[in-house]
């Protein structure tokens, strides 16, 4: 099980590594700091838990425990910017701070989309972009994810029935599947700046919570009924994020 998480920890703090560029070439440190934070926190604990597991097959309940746990680990760790940046209110004291910081990253890795923070625009950019991101690493087939790398293929044929492909393996089925969702997602991300004439980081924010139904937004004024085209767009977007995985391979 530790050998395992460690893989998912340390991929996903490699991830961390594009919101934290964006905030170094920003120029906004506090941002950018936090989110390396992050990194740092998931890549050791990642390499220590790898040192004391071993690799091997899962069975359903090891499966079970590691989905849980990564969820668990990724959302403490996801929340250190949070609690760096403090986008709460002024005064606040840790254990609020702690738990306003958990729920946020909590929300964002699991695709609940529940937050806090009422005026998300007064946030850097590179901190709302790193929000919405969060929300497309958790929601990309996050599960899925997990039992396509651990799990044998022969064990996964059925599976492969339920989400349909053919004759795709399972493993490449899913490598499909995310290939069609960063088309969708760049479709999106230009549907976003044509028609709803929102600048190129928010559009990505947007498309990253549009696709994965999560429901952060880089403004808070985004969704009022003035932007109709914009809640067209996102109605879209989430309609073919909520369709199964064998319908969107079938198109």
């Amino acid at each position: 099980i530790f050998a395992n998480v460690a893989i998912i920890m340390q991929f996903t703090g490699l991830l961390m590594i594009i919101p934290a560029l964006l905030g170094t070439l920003w120029g906004e440190w506090q941002s950018s700091i936090g989110i390396y934070l992050a990194f740092v926190g998931m890549s050791l604990t990642g390499y220590i838990m790898n040192t004391l597991g071993e690799k091997s097959p899962l069975n359903l309940k090891q499966s079970s425990i590691v989905v849980v746990l990564s969820f668990v680990l990724l959302s403490l760790f996801g929340s250190l910017p949070y609690m760096y940046i403090n986008p709460f209110w002024d005064g606040i004291d840790f254990f609020s701070l702690f738990a306003g910081s958990f729920l946020e990253s909590t929300s964002g890795f699991t695709t609940t989309g529940l937050s806090t923070i009422i005026h998300p625009e007064n946030l850097p950019e590179s901190f709302s972009f790193y929000r919405s991101y969060t929300l497309w690493v958790g929601g990309l087939s996050f599960v899925y994810l997990v039992m396509a790398l651990y799990y044998p293929e022969t064990k996964l044929a059925g599976m492969r029935h339920l989400l349909g492909g053919g004759i795709l393996r399972f493993k490449q089925l899913l490598s499909t599947i995310s290939v069609i969702f960063a088309i969708y997602t760049a479709i999106l991300i230009l549907l976003f700046v044509i028609f709803g004439h929102i600048n190129i980081l928010d559009s990505i924010s947007l498309s990253f919570g549009t696709l994965s139904s999560g429901g952060f937004v880089p403004t808070s004024t985004i969704l009022n009924s003035v932007n109709s085209s914009t809640l067209i767009i996102i109605m879209g977007g989430m309609i073919i994020a909520a369709l199964p995985f064998s319908f969107l391979f079938g198109i």
